[in-house]
């Protein structure tokens, strides 16, 4: 009996319906419309790992998402004004505090362990989990402007 259901389901996998069909991430694009399929963009907590994108293994080389700027972008200096189409690097989500997270290539004990905030121009880093740091300005400026 047992031989005869193990046959049928051997069966069924071999000549069934496909049980997954394989559908790739390329993450959270937030302004989907920028986007088209040409421009090979993947967003913030895609499928790949970062290092796999500049890696060499793709035909095309895949770009970060475009995205629209707000004020959270003004404010970093990462657009001159709101509404400025921008580059987004693949990885990278910038909320709405100004904080950015940044997606980790692997799975660490400390994403902060070498610090990658230095990269966005951010000194305070927090992990958030493994794969995930949150770079943050928690440090007040003193800004001397002379004439």
């Amino acid at each position: 009996m047992y031989a005869t259901q193990q046959q049928n389901a051997a069966g069924m996998d071999y000549y069934g319906f496909a049980t997954h069909v394989g559908k790739i991430n390329r993450g959270k694009l937030f302004n989907p419309e920028l986007n088209n399929p040409a421009d090979n963009a993947f967003g913030y907590q895609g499928d790949f790992n970062l290092k796999d994108l500049t890696s060499g293994a793709f035909s095309r080389k895949p770009q970060g998402q475009k995205i629209r700027a707000n004020a959270a972008h003004v404010n970093e200096g990462l657009a001159s004004y709101e509404g400025e189409v921008l580059t987004l690097p693949a990885g990278q989500y910038l909320q709405e505090d100004g904080s950015i997270l940044l997606q980790m290539s692997t799975g660490r004990a400390d994403p902060c362990n070498p610090n990658p905030c230095t990269h966005v121009r951010m000194p305070t880093c927090t992990p958030v989990n493994a794969f995930t740091a949150k770079c943050t300005r928690n440090d007040d400026y003193k800004l001397t402007l002379t004439w």
